[in-house]
């Protein structure tokens, strides 16, 4: 895969190079290349096979028959080949994820978590709150688009959540081609809300390159191709599939990068025990991840393309506006990732930009170690004065 910046650019942990190396190039926002780079080949990024859509299309085709039936999990146990393998979409609530007599619960939600121990609660002071904004960040004035709220919580967040939108997008016009590239009618109609005729599918042509290569001029004629046809594809199947794919890439960056560079372990899969619960208790679930606080610096670094340091236009020092952002002007402030000049009432960096700075400053940032220490944002004001966050989390 080729370098994202160059020579220049390295990664400080090889956690992120799943989630984000084919991602940057898959076009930040709006499908544009990061300003100051030309656009390269990924290579060989991922993209579906026709054994990849026809296993994906099945589970779609489950689920969608469990919907439509209304009639509970034995709709399922009519369709599923066996009931013991975790073939469907998951439901939130539990229900039918695992079909198994006795386990049915299995992985719900909103299932108590077990305790290991009888909570004990002291009594704390009344405080006033301020009423909350009609933002669903507290004191944000804006929000960007997004399915989770979290998404504005702060600026490095919103730039992997723009990540996965655009490989989304990306993989969304992969499986289109894909379906087209098979040239066949009737699975053609498996995926469109309208059925083609043979002329509508004998006008693609086929593309040239191949179909692993996602180069942004590449994802542009990809797109250009797929529109040209006129074809009413069935937008939830198609979502679903890309769906997949971006579910797939965090989970390997998760499970198999992440977690093993901080155990050191990784223990191979067996295999899927529908006998086993996969519930946890509620202490590891309060205390899994706070890890993570002692992880974190006090800035979230920005570079532009040439690696000088984003300059803030609303710094109130301006002494300091060239430093990195602090992590607590990077929280609860959205329009620090556009760097927002307040005197102009306009943002100074475009999409593109913005995303590009953060990927190169969170690419090159090493963490703090892991111990029983937070950096002064998180323990002095992050959360609010005087919440310390370390205290909150014992």
């Amino acid at each position: 895969m080729t370098g994202l910046f160059g020579s220049k650019f390295r990664f400080a942990i090889s956690t992120l190079l799943v989630a984000v190396s084919s991602l940057v190039l898959s076009g930040i926002a709006h499908g544009n290349h990061i300003a100051g780079h030309e656009a390269k080949s990924a290579g060989s990024d991922l993209s579906f096979s026709r054994i990849d859509l026809d296993f994906i299309l099945k589970q779609i085709k489950f689920s969608e028959y469990h919907a439509e039936s209304g009639r509970g999990c034995e709709a399922l146990l009519e369709v599923l080949p066996n009931a013991h393998v975790p073939w469907g979409l998951r439901t939130v609530d539990g229900s039918c994820n695992n079909l198994g007599v006795g386990n049915e619960g299995f992985g719900a939600a909103d299932l108590e978590f077990l305790e290991l121990v009888k909570p004990i609660f002291t009594g704390a002071e009344n405080l006033s709150l301020p009423p909350m904004a009609t933002n669903d960040v507290p004191g944000a004035q804006t929000s960007y688009l997004r399915g989770d709220g979290r998404c504005n919580e702060n600026i490095a967040l919103t730039t992997i959540h723009t990540l996965f939108h655009a490989e989304h997008n990306r993989l969304a016009a992969v499986a289109q081609r894909q379906i087209l590239d098979e040239g066949d009618l009737g699975y053609l109609n498996e995926w469109l809300d309208t059925p083609a005729t043979q002329g509508q599918l004998d006008g693609w042509s086929g593309l040239a390159f191949p179909i692993s290569d996602s180069s942004l001029a590449h994802q542009a004629a990809t797109r250009t191709g797929v529109d040209d046809l006129g074809l009413d594809w069935n937008g939830e199947r198609i979502f679903q599939t890309a769906r997949f794919g971006t579910e797939m890439q965090y989970n390997r960056a998760v499970f198999d990068e992440f977690v093993p560079t901080l155990s050191g372990l990784k223990d191979p899969f067996v295999s899927h025990h529908t006998s086993i619960h996969p519930s946890i208790t509620a202490e590891f679930s309060q205390i899994v991840y706070r890890f993570g606080h002692s992880m974190l610096t006090e800035t979230v670094d920005r570079y532009d393309a040439d690696f000088n340091t984003i300059t803030d236009p609303s710094a109130r020092d301006a002494s300091t506006a060239s430093d990195q952002l602090g992590l607590f002007e990077a929280f609860l402030n959205p329009l620090a990732l556009y760097n927002y000049d307040d005197a102009l009432g306009k943002s100074t960096l475009t999409p593109e930009e913005a995303t590009g700075a953060v990927i190169r400053g969170i690419t090159r940032t090493v963490s703090n170690e892991i111990d029983e220490f937070i950096t002064g944002g998180l323990q002095n004001n992050l959360v609010g004065l005087p919440l310390d966050l370390g205290a909150l989390n014992i």
